[in-house]
């Protein structure tokens, strides 16, 4: 959301204003949006289980294999977890797309995907 804020030289006051006036299909997506751009809510979470070690390799730079030794969904929420100063998005963007590609017709990896998008696109874009 706040990548194409950017590209698109919109404030965060005029996207909440335009998103006001939208009438949305799915309301809990809207109202999602509305806070994260409010500042009352973030997409990031905390890892759990087998995302915490992911978590851990992702911190360090360690990348190599990955996509290939770990589980897609835990993979997903490891990305959701990164910590604020995370700065490294290039490998974990090609891993994205790895995961995406894979995924096939499966659409729980797809959304999981699209979940951990929310919290990158807070960590590259918010000020």
């Amino acid at each position: 959301m706040f990548y194409f804020l950017n590209q698109a030289g919109v404030t965060k006051a005029q996207a909440i204003e335009a998103l006001n006036g939208t009438v949305a299909v799915y309301a809990n997506s809207k109202a999602n949006a509305l806070e994260r751009l409010r500042g009352q809510r973030s997409a990031l979470n905390a890892a759990g289980g087998q995302a915490v070690p992911i978590l851990a390799k992702m911190i360090d730079g360690d990348f190599a294999g990955l996509f290939e030794e770990e589980d897609d969904r835990a993979i997903a929420r490891a990305i959701q977890a990164l910590p604020d100063g995370f700065d490294n998005f290039e490998p974990v963007y090609d891993l994205l797309l790895n995961v995406f590609d894979s995924a096939g017709t499966d659409s729980a990896k797809k959304g999981g995907v699209f979940r951990a998008l929310a919290p990158l696109d807070e960590l590259a874009f918010l000020p």
